[in-house]
């Protein structure tokens, strides 16, 4: 069946793989349209509405360079084969991932708009070249955001509970038993969002970075704090869903630093060995915004598992990058 004959009636008012081809896909970002070699970017405002509501948008325009009062979303697409759910932009249907539904149902706010920019439907995943241009400028994108919310998943199985701890006093901390806490770091934890490799340059551009379990969020530094604390009052086995954590907050955390110099793509790749992409050219795609080789130029090669990434050859004639698998 079509999903736009399966979708319910558009409420009123005003994405390698993203949002699913559906027949107004075509239309949906014709009338939003990127041109081509500019810094121009879409934003996705979400319309105010409660949680079991459908989901309305609208979906604009805008230079990157006037763009500061969005919020970046970082988050982890998830299986684009489960069904999927719809969004309304501009009263047309839009298939996303339910992942990314989660995350907006969780982000969106019942009374006031929000205005945010989030890969999956702020870029036409139908169109290559647009994909090139936009992931050029993934790191301005977040670096230009007013914050980052990397939304790691709902509140499911008390995994919130280290936000609520992070949030009392040092003297109420007691309140809060060892064995539920350890339960809510290990729920927590066990997430795919940390082994995410486009997560670590989506951390690293922004200074102001809330991580988002559910309704309640956390600022970066004081998860990262936490996690140190944690290493070194319990015994973490080795290989354990812990060190994925770690690694991405401590790497994250060091390329934010405006003292540190970019780092050239094979060094990023080599500390980011833990993390994983869908894709085996997004082991790439996502690590170029924080390397120092800008003079980069990226295209598909014959198969889509493959990736032929070519320095300016003003700066290196004949270099290349193949990443296969």
């Amino acid at each position: 069946m079509n999903p736009a004959e399966a979708a319910p009636t558009p409420p009123s008012g005003r994405r390698s793989q993203g949002a699913t081809a559906t027949t107004s896909v075509y239309d949906i970002y014709e009338k939003c349209r990127i041109e081509e070699g500019t810094h121009t970017i879409r934003l996705l405002t979400l319309l105010p509405g409660t949680k079991n509501k459908p989901i309305s948008c609208v979906l604009s325009s805008v230079s990157l360079d006037q763009a500061h009062s969005y919020t970046a979303l970082s988050y982890v697409w998830g299986d684009t084969k489960d069904p999927q759910p719809n969004i309304w932009i501009d009263g047309s249907p839009l298939n996303i991932t339910r992942n990314l539904h989660t995350a907006l149902s969780y982000i969106r706010d019942a009374k006031t708009e929000k205005r945010i920019w989030v890969d999956a439907v702020c870029i036409n995943q139908d169109n290559d070249r647009e994909k090139r241009d936009q992931i050029w400028q993934m790191w301005n994108i977040y670096k230009n955001a007013k914050d980052v919310v990397a939304f790691v998943g709902d509140d499911k199985n008390s995994s919130d509970l280290v936000i609520d701890y992070l949030e009392l006093q040092d003297v109420d901390r007691g309140s809060v038993s060892s064995e539920d806490l350890k339960e809510s770091v290990n729920s927590l934890l066990n997430r795919p969002y940390w082994t995410r490799v486009w997560i670590i340059q989506e951390l690293a551009a922004n200074m102001n970075v809330r991580f988002q379990c559910g309704r309640k969020s956390v600022a970066f530094l004081a998860l990262q704090n936490f996690f140190q604390r944690w290493q070194s009052e319990n015994y973490i086995p080795c290989g354990g869903p812990f060190w994925a954590a770690r690694d991405t907050l401590r790497l994250a955390a060091k390329l934010r630093n405006p003292e540190q110099d970019k780092h050239d793509i094979f060094g990023v790749m080599l500390a980011a060995t833990r993390h994983e992409s869908s894709l085996s050219v997004d082991k790439v795609y996502g690590l170029l915004g924080i390397s120092s080789m800008i003079a980069i130029s990226i295209f598909y090669a014959t198969s889509p598992d493959t990736v032929i990434a070519q320095k300016d050859t003003n700066v290196l004639p004949g270099f290349l990058i193949f990443i296969t698998t």
